[in-house]
């Protein structure tokens, strides 16, 4: 499956070495990547400002357009799936990211791509950061692993105490708060996921399984292609203490109707745009998806 997906490095020619060493790396697991055209001009690192200054400003701007550099890069991130930013330190500032990456990712952002950022953006950027925040990357931490495919296969497990139920508020996005879910593993079952995603993500052990709702909900989700899923949503039994991997895990908790439907209005207001990304993050509702799940349930 991975060799019928592109992705489109960009980033620095300051970061040269690095691209094409991550690209490498990238099409060794079979995935088609796209990096900046004569790119080896830039190896080794000396070579980037030596050939920066004999150009000059004036001509670095003409050899783009003389190149046709910039609507020539567009069209690759057009035909391909996603973009990762390689974003590394340059000029004293930590996970750089320049004027023509600025570009290119608002390419992929209004064409819907998947935007991959390898390290934190850097938010002494002023502005800019809140536009970065904008294009909703998936941070990677340096963690290229990270980039997966989607099964499009996902568990989501119920657990009651006392009228209350089970959130985590997600630490990764789609962020918001949410019971224990996740997807699928490799000739994985759904219950078998079931119980290990509600292992890792809560440290509780489901005693037993009751499946309470299936069905295909169009949530976007971290991974390349994940734009719908299959779900089977399970109420658990459960035993055990509470562990919240931390990885994955702002918090977690137990919630009341009430609690919930204060969440349910909140995901309302920024499904129609009342609540910006930013500050969805930092203070967010339901997840989307879930806000449908728990109506179809009659529990909100």
């Amino acid at each position: 499956m991975n060799n019928k997906i592109t992705i489109t490095i960009c980033g620095s020619v300051a970061f040269a070495r690095a691209i094409l060493t991550i690209a490498a790396r990238l099409e060794k697991r079979g995935f088609i990547v796209n990096v900046p055209l004569g790119l080896e001009l830039f190896l080794p690192p000396e070579k980037h400002q030596e050939l920066l200054n004999s150009w000059g400003q004036a001509e670095g701007a003409e050899r783009k357009i003389r190149y046709n550099l910039i609507k020539d890069y567009y069209e690759k991130i057009k035909k391909s799936d996603a973009i990762l930013v390689i974003n590394k330190t340059k000029k004293g500032i930590k996970g750089y990211i320049g004027g023509n990456t600025f570009l290119e990712m608002g390419f992929a952002h209004v064409l819907g791509k998947k935007i991959y950022v390898l390290n934190p953006l850097p938010k002494n950027l002023g502005l800019i950061y809140q536009e970065l925040l904008a294009f909703q990357p998936t941070i990677l931490n340096g963690d290229l692993a990270e980039i997966k495919v989607c099964p499009h296969r996902c568990v989501g497990m119920l657990v009651w105490r006392k009228n209350k139920l089970l959130l985590i508020e997600r630490r990764k996005s789609p962020f918001g708060y949410a019971p224990p879910a996740g997807h699928l593993k490799k000739k994985e079952f759904f219950k078998e996921a079931a119980r290990r995603e509600l292992k890792e993500e809560s440290g509780l052990e489901a005693v037993s399984l009751k499946l309470v709702t299936r069905g295909r909900k169009d949530n976007q989700c971290r991974r390349l292609k994940g734009s719908w899923h299959s779900w089977r949503i399970y109420q658990a039994k459960v035993r055990g203490k509470i562990r919240p991997n931390l990885d994955e895990v702002v918090k977690i908790g137990w919630y009341s109707s009430y609690q919930l439907k204060k969440m349910a209005n909140r995901t309302k207001k920024f499904i129609k745009g009342e609540i910006s990304q930013n500050d969805w993050q930092k203070s967010p509702g339901l997840e989307v998806v879930w806000l449908e799940w728990l109506r179809k349930l009659e529990i909100i």
